[in-house]
């Protein structure tokens, strides 16, 4: 069953649940899974621009299964 992510959930995991590497796989994963540009990710996960619904979901599954952490 999918948890549905707020926009604050996944800023909070991006913030303070990884280390300086973590987020940087985490990133590379985002970018080159989903073909996110890395300026794009870096201000939707520090809150400088908004997550839209499909951010919140493809973003929000990665976290869930942790399928960027292989």
């Amino acid at each position: 069953m999918s948890k549905n992510f707020t926009d604050v959930q996944l800023r909070v995991y991006y913030k303070e649940n990884l280390s300086k590497k973590e987020k940087s796989e985490f990133l590379r994963y985002l970018m080159t899974e989903f073909d996110y540009s890395y300026s794009s990710l870096q201000q939707k996960l520090s809150g400088g621009a908004d997550l839209n619904k499909r951010d919140l979901i493809l973003i929000g599954s990665v976290i869930e299964d942790e399928r960027w952490r292989m």
